[in-house]
């Protein structure tokens, strides 16, 4: 489910098992600077227990929309987001 009012960063496992998980609430759909901006923090915020108890081997981003191969967010209506 979208929800363009929020940002949540999860810890996961490669079996699915979600260890930890920051959400952080925005009054409107936050701008992409925005966005990672609150991701960046999320994941720094989560630092030292990641650093302490795993190992990262990949990292990935749900956005609700249209996402070329390259990982480029070409509209995302739900936030507000179109690439010029």
């Amino acid at each position: 489910r979208a929800e363009p009012h929020a940002v949540t960063v999860a810890l996961v496992g490669l079996g699915g098992v979600v260890h930890a998980r920051l959400r952080h609430d925005t009054a409107t759909a936050p701008s992409p600077r925005r966005f990672v901006q609150i991701v960046a923090s999320s994941v720094e915020a989560m630092r030292a227990d990641i650093d302490r108890h795993y190992r990262v081997v990949g990292a990935g981003l749900a956005v609700p929309g249209l996402v070329n191969a390259n990982g480029s967010v070409l509209v995302s209506p739900t936030l507000g987001w179109r690439r010029d």
